[in-house]
């Protein structure tokens, strides 16, 4: 073995020992001092995961989840320094984003499901307060008129009424759990329209109007952007395609990339800049009217 083949094996073993050093030092900040930033990123994490499972009535609990995440990247992470399979580094990453993105696709979903079904609510509340004056009792009748999910948010907004919370907190509870820029909208006209004492019914018709018009608008621009996302999607896919095909023909094609510092840290710059293009893409792509 060559002077050069034995200082790269050492450099590379080097490199190996340094990352395990910090990834136990970053474990014990986490364990050990609750002001560390891993702690503060860890708390921030479970408790935005543990927002979207309230969100969507899921009673699992988030902490639980995330530490089951933690517990696999450092298994797979340690397995590959071991092994020195760089291609194991896609599996952390998938086991990092792949629960969260899910977790957002069901909750963006149920957020347009409940926006789909917030016209048809606004109206049978404007009719329920021509018969009944009282928001309470019209928001109560108007819960067998509409369906899941936005008949579970109502359900619990009339058990905190029952309960003694009144109506303009429990609305705000409504708002602050579904957490829609459409809901709040709603709930704003309700509590402006009982602060001002104005005529509720035909404030509520309006703002059903309103919000029917800002759906249609939404269509237009999901319409004009989807060619846009769908190239992003693509785009997003091809260097994993590539690499996949590329390897299927010649196997020891990227063992560059597996036998130095330099191989690791090209790879490191690649899916740096892989993620930075994901997230600019998004980002643009998402067009708030």
């Amino acid at each position: 073995m060559t002077y050069t083949a034995v200082l790269i094996q050492a450099l590379a073993v080097t490199g190996g020992l340094g990352i395990i050093v910090a990834m136990s030092v970053a474990i014990y900040c986490l364990a050990a001092d609750p002001t560390s930033a891993p702690r503060s990123w860890w708390a921030k994490y479970v408790a935005r995961l543990q927002l979207l499972f309230k969100s969507m009535h899921d009673p699992r609990d988030a902490r639980q989840v995330a530490r089951l995440q933690l517990g696999l990247c450092l298994g797979i992470t340690l397995y590959a320094l071991y092994t020195t399979d760089l291609y194991l580094g896609g599996l952390v990453l998938a086991i990092l984003w792949v629960p969260w993105l899910v977790l957002q696709q069901r909750h963006h979903k149920r957020l347009e499901v409940i926006e789909d079904q917030l016209e048809g609510w606004l109206l049978s509340l404007a009719n329920g307060l021509k018969a009944a004056p009282s928001i309470g009792d019209a928001i109560e009748a108007s819960i067998g008129m509409v369906q899941l999910p936005l008949r579970a948010e109502l359900e619990v907004c009339v058990k905190e009424m029952k309960l003694g919370t009144p109506v303009d907190q429990a609305v705000m509870n409504l708002a602050r759990r579904v957490d829609s820029s459409m809901v709040t909208t709603a709930i704003t006209a309700i509590l402006i329209g009982r602060q001002t004492g104005g005529d509720l019914s035909v404030i509520l018709e309006r703002t059903a109007a309103t919000l029917r018009e800002m759906r249609r608008l939404e269509g237009v621009v999901r319409a004009k952007t989807a060619e846009g996302r769908n190239q992003a999607y693509v785009l997003a896919a091809m260097p994993f395609v590539l690499l996949g095909i590329i390897h299927s023909f010649d196997a020891a094609w990227f063992n560059p990339l597996l036998d130095s510092i330099l191989g690791y840290l090209v790879v490191a710059i690649a899916l740096t800049a892989w993620l930075s293009g994901i997230v600019w893409a998004r980002k643009i792509m998402s067009v708030d009217i």
